[in-house]
């Protein structure tokens, strides 16, 4: 079995498979993990995100910006910030833009 999954989408919520825990690292980071299956939030440095077994790499920290916006999500490892778009969920470089802010 790979330890991999699919990259990360968006749909309608559904609390069942929806729901992600935060929790705070020693170093002031957030882990992301899916409550229904354990895996955690994930990035690539080409801005792919997609859900993984968790391992405590940089990859899988994310730092927590509040704005007059909303939340904002930017990997450790990457630099890039969490958005979504009409292809689904990517990490980019941050624009400060509405599809990268968080709720």
């Amino acid at each position: 079995m790979s330890s991999l999954h699919d990259t990360v989408s968006t749909g309608k919520c559904d609390l069942r498979i929806t729901n992600w825990r935060a929790t705070k690292q020693a170093d002031g980071t957030f882990t992301l993990k899916n409550s229904t299956d354990g895996w955690c939030l994930d990035s690539r440095k080409n801005g792919t995100v997609y859900t993984h077994s968790c391992n405590g790499g940089k990859n899988q920290k994310w730092r927590e910006i509040k704005d007059s916006m909303g939340w904002r999500l930017v990997n450790k490892a990457t630099g890039k910030t969490i958005g979504v778009n009409s292809h689904g969920v990517y990490a980019r470089f941050d624009g400060s833009i509405k599809h990268q802010c968080w709720s």
